[in-house]
């Protein structure tokens, strides 16, 4: 699924060093992994914020917290 997205420099720069399309990238770790998005954003090296911002742009659904 190719969205495009507007590539601040921050993101070509991450894209470059995965060496993988960052959209393909965010949704396997965030969505298929299940990796938390602060973990993920230290994995990158990246803000939350910032993160937050990719995960919208790339139209990743966020995960809710539920109670049980």
């Amino acid at each position: 699924m190719a969205t495009t997205v507007q590539m601040t420099p921050l993101m070509v720069k991450v894209e470059e060093e995965l060496g993988e399309p960052l959209g393909d990238y965010l949704r396997q770790r965030y969505s298929v992994d299940r990796v938390s998005m602060r973990a993920l954003a230290k994995e990158l090296g990246v803000a939350r914020q910032s993160l937050y911002g990719w995960i919208l742009a790339y139209g990743i659904l966020r995960r809710v917290w539920r109670e049980p």
